[in-house]
């Protein structure tokens, strides 16, 4: 359908899942090493999106790669919606997998801001950018911060049936490219973007905020 009625520009949302486990950033031009099937479907919708630039040159195609997506209107079964559902249930005591593992999270009003500086700026040949705060944070340190914004003494629980039989140490991205490229930046840091999001989860769920045990 592209190829018969092929639009000015084209972005596809792609994942920081493509890259293989490392303990360091990953940059765009870095070696690929999905780790999961998520991480190949991905690897594979890029692929498509590249052969597509080639054979619709006029359409100006960009891939781009996120990373740890967070805010309202989460409907996948991430840690962070976790944590709060937990929280509104009133239950304090978290049960949680495994907490050490750092990721880049990233609010997600600013992948928002990024995929339309990208759909704006992209160049004449395909193109992949990463979307990330370039840091990387622990389970523990993002339940410090709810902690510290909602006021609720927060204590982990390890949840055996939460552990993941094996979960990579770090997921960082490196971001120069799409902030030279295109002049965007991310706005949020953690800290800010959680305190947003405690407002929301308290807004949509009539929740009060309770300090408990």
């Amino acid at each position: 359908a592209c190829r018969k009625h092929p639009p000015s520009v084209l972005v596809a949302a792609s994942t920081a899942a493509v890259y293989p486990i490392k303990d360091g950033a990953n940059r765009e031009d870095d070696p690929l090493g999905p780790t999961d099937i998520y991480g190949l479907t991905k690897w594979v919708n890029e692929q498509q999106l590249g052969l597509f630039s080639e054979q619709c040159p006029t359409t100006r195609c960009a891939a781009t790669r996120f990373s740890n997506v967070f805010g309202p209107h989460e409907t996948n079964p991430h840690v962070i919606p976790e944590i709060l559902e937990q929280m509104v249930r009133g239950q304090f005591d978290l049960g949680l997998g495994n907490v050490k593992p750092l990721r880049d999270y990233i609010y997600v009003s600013d992948v928002a801001s990024a995929l339309v500086a990208v759909a704006r700026h992209a160049g004449p040949a395909f193109r992949v950018f990463n979307v990330s705060t370039a840091s990387e944070h622990a389970v523990e340190e993002v339940v410090a911060q709810l902690a510290a914004t909602s006021g609720c003494k927060l204590r982990i629980v390890t949840d055996p049936a939460r552990v993941r039989p094996s979960d990579r140490m770090h997921l960082l991205c490196d971001n120069t490219r799409v902030r030279e490229e295109t002049g965007w930046k991310p706005r949020f840091d953690l800290a800010s973007g959680l305190r947003d999001l405690w407002a929301w989860t308290c807004r949509e769920s009539a929740a009060t905020p309770v300090t408990v045990g």
